[in-house]
């Protein structure tokens, strides 16, 4: 599907792979990539900032189920595996 293609491309494209060190900032706080699939998607993020991730100033969602849920973080030091989302479930609904 060409239109679902060029959605994706606005996204990210398949061919801008991440790697270990890649990192954003985002509200003050930086976001760096640690750990990377095969694929160059992160599995593992590091986040570091000014503000606690669990304050006001943040809020963490996923799509699941159909909608868009509120995340809660885990514990410092723990992890959360999170489900691959379907990019045309969440964008076109279909």
């Amino acid at each position: 599907m060409p239109d679902e293609s060029r959605f994706m491309q606005r996204l990210r494209s398949s061919d801008d792979v991440f790697r270990v060190g890649h990192s954003v900032l985002v509200l003050g706080s930086t976001i760096a990539v640690s750990e990377t699939t095969a694929a160059g998607r992160p599995a593992r993020v590091d986040f570091r900032g000014a503000g606690a991730l669990d304050g006001d100033d943040y809020l963490f969602v996923l799509w699941s189920d159909g909608d868009v849920r509120r995340f809660p973080l885990p514990h410092v030091g723990s992890e959360t595996v999170l489900p691959a989302t379907d990019m045309r479930e969440f964008a076109f609904g279909w």
